[in-house]
């Protein structure tokens, strides 16, 4: 497979369909391979010289929120950039796990109904991100509780 180097920053941005706004690709490694790792790296160093213009992550050498395995994270913000990469990713993820799942607004079902593994999948801790999810929730109803309010207090002042 022949991959250009040339960069789509120039390509038209592809609207998602709503409620995503974009996709985040989490390739993990064993803590305890060092094969893995080095195939890791590998993949990284690759992806970020095919694929500059997506947001290359941090290497986490331990867990992170939800994640119990050592990884990293591409974030995808066009849609014509996800066309090409994942597909890149599908070939070359070698012996690694990737998970890919859209920023949709419910981070449970964002990493369970609406996810997509490539290689064997990595059990992820969702008592977290049910924590997550339930405050994100708490703040919008308070949000609009204020603002009802707010409007509530406008509308005697008249």
């Amino acid at each position: 497979m022949t991959i250009s180097t040339e960069t789509t920053t120039t390509a038209p941005v592809v609207a998602w369909p709503a409620p995503i706004k974009s996709f985040d690709v989490h390739v993990y490694w064993l803590p305890s391979s060092k094969a893995q790792y080095e195939e890791a790296m590998a993949l990284k160093a690759k992806a970020e010289k095919l694929f500059p213009q997506l947001s290359h992550g941090m290497m986490w050498d331990g867990p992170s929120g939800p994640h119990p395995y050592n990884m990293f994270e591409i974030d995808i913000y066009n849609a014509i950039d996800f066309a090409t990469f994942v597909p890149w990713m599908i070939l070359n993820h070698g012996n690694l796990s990737v998970l890919i799942h859209p920023q949709a607004g419910n981070d449970v079902r964002d990493h369970t109904f609406h996810a997509m593994w490539l290689g064997q999948p990595v059990p992820l801790d969702m008592g977290l991100l049910e924590a997550f999810d339930a405050r994100m929730a708490a703040e919008a109803a308070a949000a609009t509780a204020a603002a009802a309010a707010t409007e509530g207090v406008a509308a005697v002042s008249l």
